[in-house]
């Protein structure tokens, strides 16, 4: 599937919201403006209709009537003309229906189109422009500001000439019954139409200013979600609520003026709307009493004239919106008409093959782009063969970052030339570079999906034109044809292996099982299995070997010494690193998104815990435990983290938990509602002894805790889809992986000892064969937003792993490894430089060690590269 062959190479934007709309939607508003036309008649019969019906067929003499040559009866043409008169109404309501859904289906349409073309022209933006503008000001522009737009661009040439066609037919009407009635309807549309554009005027004014004031608004809130650490350890946030007061003020104030202009304009409106039927009784009801209009006629009239205020009144709220949404348009068309973005034709173009670069690298007399704050340096020359290991000693970081980007060609030179392989690199297609240059820094972005998703980023240019590969749905490739979206399935296959440097699947998995030890990254993937929920289905005999393994993983921690710092599961016995709950149910929920909590509400174990006298007990160790989370957290701040990590009980309950144990102490438990025990019952469900240690379960309710576990196994059943139940020799999927392996929880006291029991979770794991298949399963951790799942150390390391994927040509490393200590960094270095063998290096540092063996080593003294040995 060829997702270019629905891009518009030209994606400029039009300047105004009638080009842009005339543009891309000409067809389609020439066929709303045919159906409106055709529809005209069928309302003026519709006026017409209820005028014969008074005159003739209730007010008319004749005993016969005559029909396209079929005579009828006074009353078979009462009820001819009231049928008809039905199917014209039932024709126009179709008509209106049809046109309204086409115009909505429009107007989102090419909503998806502007939005999509922003999000083109962002990725085609100039890096110095992110310094300039930040993402708090972009995204309300392509979101909530486009979204009037899409409404608007439906309604922009159907709704006036529907409108308007409406208006023209009922004024029409209205002349063909009495000429000074028709001149009385629209004898005050010209004051209107003279001052409804200057009153107008000074609401554009006031919303475009609204617009540039909201959006700053939204970039200092931005600021503020940053700075909230500096804030908050200065405390100045006495003088962020000033600022932003006096912000919102000024937004008040404008929408306040806008308020008192455009309700006076309605005012207006309404005023003299109201006055045209003062002129239609007054000289109307003459005409009728001089018998110089029939009353039918009149009657038709002040129906034809209430109808004929709605179409008045959308076109002049139309009008309204029409001026503010080209307002809108104009600022949105400002933010995103910049004069040195990347070129459509460079961005966009993707050659049949793709050359290697493989000669060298010449810079002559490179500038950065002045708008870059750390672009001191200018003229910067360099000759880098491209088949060599360079490393390039910057002590001076902005400059580091300034000659990286350049080099990598994330910004283009302000001055100077730079070639890769003799071609000026301004001249070589985005594709080229994408594939043949790989860059990595501290700065490197950590997208919020998977690791396996994080490190093949880099592979993931162009859906692959793969037999088997998913397509878009026939409506949904339909759609984004006429929306001039993407053709491509984000749901298709898109990692590129072969640019990897392997053949199959199963080759590609070994290449990334080795990217993760070249980095280091092995012992925190594998964490991130052991630490991961695995579905029976996922992979039987990876699940069978787990529970196999059990019995060897506890042979080794005895002999390791290890034995006691796991309390494993035995069905026997109250495992005290466990919830009240999950004592009691002694199993995990088959459904994911049910907790364990959540089974311990269900009326079958209410019933059960009744029936073993638990619930009495539960209920008093409930109060005493709500006594004491009252008296710990009386007088702690509601929004402290502490309420979150320790309580039980959240900040907003705790008044109605104090009503709670004053009703049940005065009295007694009996006395207490159903609902008000089981709030009590819950508290007692998440006590855990071991993480708590509150002393508050009693060796003998711990034991009626155990006894009652095989009526919860009858109440259930053994083979249910509600709860599935620990078993020895079953794999749990509501469990880690690490504690399915242990078949037990690792102690609270003894959760410091965990990386011993991890290290011979490893060699195990390593003797039976079972390594790469959990990494595997680590791979799918989700890395959180930015990252922030993850230790700084990880991401490095997960940033330096994406770029040796990739496999370019020229590979840039600028610092990526700083927050690593200095072992960890020479020990991936030397990896690194051993997995490029005979391929292109360039690594930036600030020291001069470990770089023997480099083919040359440049420095930038005073922002100039000179040689420090070759």
């Amino acid at each position: 599937m060829d997702g270019k062959a629905n891009v518009d190479m030209n994606d400029h934007l039009e300047p105004s919201i009638y080009k842009f709309i005339l543009r891309h939607t000409l067809k389609d508003q020439v066929w709303l403006v045919i159906i409106t036309v055709i529809s005209m008649p069928l309302v003026y019969f519709a006026l017409d209709i209820p005028k014969t019906i008074i005159n003739e067929a209730l007010g008319g003499r004749s005993a016969s009537f005559n029909i396209a040559g079929i005579d009828l009866s006074q009353i078979q043409y009462l009820l001819a003309l009231s049928f008809g008169f039905l199917l014209l109404v039932v024709a126009n309501g179709a008509i209106k229906y049809f046109v309204n859904v086409y115009r909505g289906v429009l107007g989102e349409r090419m909503l998806r189109r502007l939005r999509y073309t922003l999000y083109s022209r962002i990725l085609r933006f100039p890096l110095a422009h992110f310094q300039k503008v930040s993402s708090s000001e972009i995204i309300p522009i392509v979101t909530a500001e486009t979204e009037p737009l899409g409404g608007f661009i439906g309604e922009s040439v159907g709704l006036p000439v529907f409108q308007g066609g409406l208006l023209l037919t009922y004024i029409y009407f209205i002349f063909i019954q009495d000429i000074w009635l028709g001149i009385a309807s629209i004898s005050l549309y010209p004051i209107q139409l003279y001052l409804i554009p200057r009153l107008q005027k000074e609401i554009n004014r006031l919303g475009r200013q609204r617009v540039q004031t909201v959006r700053k608004l939204a970039d200092r809130i931005g600021e503020t979600v940053n700075a909230s650490a500096d804030i908050r350890i200065n405390d100045t946030s006495y003088r962020e609520r000033a600022d932003i007061s006096q912000r919102l003020g000024v937004i008040f104030d404008i929408r306040n003026e806008i308020f008192r202009r455009k309700f006076f304009i309605k005012f207006l409106n309404n005023f003299i709307g109201q006055l045209t039927p003062f002129f239609f009784y007054s000289v109307g009801g003459y005409l009728v009493i001089k018998g110089e209009l029939s009353l039918g006629a009149l009657v038709a009239v002040l129906a034809a004239y209430k109808d004929i205020g709605p179409p008045w009144k959308e076109l002049l709220k139309f009008y309204q919106t029409a001026e503010d949404v080209r307002i809108k348009y104009s600022q949105v068309v400002q933010q995103f008409e910049l004069d040195n973005m990347t070129s459509p034709e460079r961005h966009l173009n993707v050659p049949e093959t793709f050359p290697n670069f493989n000669q060298s690298m010449v810079a002559s007399e490179l500038s950065l782009d002045p708008e870059y704050n750390f672009s001191g340096f200018t003229k910067i020359d360099f000759n880098i063969d491209i088949p060599c290991h360079t490393a390039i000693i910057i002590k001076d970081q902005d400059a580091a970052r300034g000659l990286m980007l350049l080099m990598s060609t994330l910004e283009t030179a302000a001055a100077g030339s730079y070639d890769i392989d003799r071609q000026p690199t301004i001249k070589i297609p985005e594709s080229v570079l994408g594939r043949n240059i790989g860059f990595c820094n501290q700065q490197t972005y950590i997208f919020n999906t998977s690791i396996r998703n994080n490190i093949c980023y880099g592979l993931m240019h162009r859906q692959l034109p793969d037999t088997d590969d998913r397509k878009l749905s026939t409506p949904r490739l339909k759609e984004a044809i006429a929306s001039g979206n993407s053709l491509e399935d984000i749901d298709g296959k898109w990692i590129d292996i072969h640019q990897a440097g392997v053949t199959n699947d199963a080759e590609f998995q070994q290449r990334i099982l080795q990217i993760l030890r070249t980095v280091e990254m092995e012992n925190e993937t594998l964490g991130f299995a052991l630490q991961s929920y695995l579905s029976a289905e996922y992979d039987q005999d990876l699940t069978h070997s787990l529970v196999d393994a059990r019995e060897k993983l506890q042979q080794r921690l005895v002999a390791a010494n290890l034995g006691a710092i796991t309390e494993t599961f035995d069905e026997t016995a109250y495992n005290q690193n466990l919830t009240v709950a999950e004592n009691l149910l002694f199993g995990t929920p088959s459904d994911s998104s049910t907790t364990i909590n959540m089974l311990a509400t269900l009326p079958a174990v209410q019933q059960v815990l009744r029936q073993t006298y638990l619930e009495k007990d539960f209920i008093e160790i409930g109060i005493k435990l709500a006594e004491l989370m009252l008296e710990l957290f009386e007088g702690v701040d509601e929004h402290s983290d502490v309420f979150e990590n320790f309580s039980f009980i959240k900040a907003s309950e705790f008044d109605s938990y104090r009503a709670l144990v004053r009703k049940s102490r005065e009295n007694g438990i009996n006395r207490l509602g159903k609902k008000e025990k089981q709030h009590l019952i819950s508290l007692t469900m998440q006590l855990c002894p071991e993480q708590h240690r509150l002393n508050l379960l009693e060796p003998e309710v711990q034991k009626k805790i155990v006894g009652a576990r095989k009526q919860i196994v009858g109440v259930f059943g053994i083979n249910n889809n509600i709860l599935k139940f620990i078993e020895k020799d079953n794999y749990q999927p509501g469990m880690t992986v690490r504690d399915n392996l242990l078949f037990g929880k690792i102690r609270y006291s003894k959760r410091h000892l965990q990386p011993q029991i991890d290290a011979e979770l490893k060699n195990l794991i390593t003797e039976m064969g079972l390594m790469n298949l959990l990494l595997s399963v680590g791979l799918e951790f989700n890395c959180g937003n930015a990252g922030s799942l993850l230790t700084n150390g990880f991401r490095s390391k997960l940033a330096m792993a994406r770029a040796v994927a990739k496999n370019p040509d020229i590979l840039i490393v600028d610092g990526a490894l700083a927050g690593l200590d200095p072992e960890s960094q020479n020990r991936i270095l030397d990896a690194v430089r051993a997995e490029r063998k005979d391929r292109n290096l360039i690594w930036t540092t600030s020291t001069e060690e470990n770089l023997g063996s480099f083919s040359r080593v440049l420095a930038m003294d005073n922002r100039v590269l000179r040689e420090v040995s070759s």
